[in-house]
């Protein structure tokens, strides 16, 4: 296993330098076209736009603006819904390919409970830890990778490479599998950026059962490289 995490990390990473895959028919674009940030998903694909930037005018009084965090769900289960999108999402072990693509701030005020905040603590352990706490762990900290370089056998990393700089954009793409209970294994695939003054975190993860991501890697595998942050 530890030779296959070496030989992942040589792996070329094309999502943070631009490159993208040739044009298909069976394929569509989505994006935040304010973010600068799209993939390239099936059609068949349901996707679920969670966007705080607009202001909700069914309340009887209506919620100031909130540029706090945007997303949106891409689900590969049949008949979709928001709703079960967003309880797809939630699942421990998804039977079908979820993903999220998001982006949401790094305020300076936010204390990591050290005399650091947030913004000038960021590190690579740090992005590996930002997003996936609520995913697999009930823990404070959860680091994948130092699991897996400590010999726990429910963590298997499969990919971990630190993406390269791009206009200030620096981030990691982690794979990694992760038994949450006896036999029962999820894979998670993580690409995360922060930008130049590490005030935004821009975000896509993708997750299912490891059976079902052995079965869809191929589809992982493009959207992960036609993923895109232009700043």
């Amino acid at each position: 296993m530890r030779v296959r995490l070496a030989a992942a990390m040589l792996v070329a990473t094309c999502g943070l330098v631009g490159c993208s895959i040739a044009p298909q028919s069976d394929r569509r674009w989505v994006s935040n076209s304010h973010e600068r940030m799209f993939t390239r998903i099936p059609k068949a694909w349901k996707t679920f736009e969670i966007n705080p930037y607009q202001i909700d005018r069914t309340r009887l009084t209506p919620l100031p603006r909130n540029t706090s965090r945007w997303s949106l769900i891409i689900d590969s289960a049949p008949k979709p819904t928001l709703t079960t999108s967003r309880a797809h999402l939630a699942q421990a072990i998804p039977t079908h390919l979820v993903a999220e693509m998001s982006v949401q701030p790094l305020p300076s005020d936010w204390a990591t409970g050290a005399s650091q905040t947030l913004r000038e603590s960021v590190s690579p352990s740090l992005l590996r830890q930002f997003s996936l706490i609520e995913t697999v762990s009930n823990e404070k900290i959860f680091d994948p990778v130092k699991d897996f370089l400590d010999g726990k056998p429910e963590v298997e990393v499969v990919v971990n490479t630190e993406l390269a700089k791009k206009n200030g954009l620096r981030g990691s793409h982690l794979r990694f599998n992760y038994e949450i209970a006896p036999n029962k294994w999820i894979t998670i695939d993580q690409n995360i950026l922060v930008d130049r003054a590490t005030s935004k975190l821009y975000r896509l993860v993708m997750k299912c059962s490891s059976a079902c991501f052995k079965r869809d890697y191929n589809e992982v595998k493009r959207i992960s490289q036609s993923w895109t942050v232009r700043k």
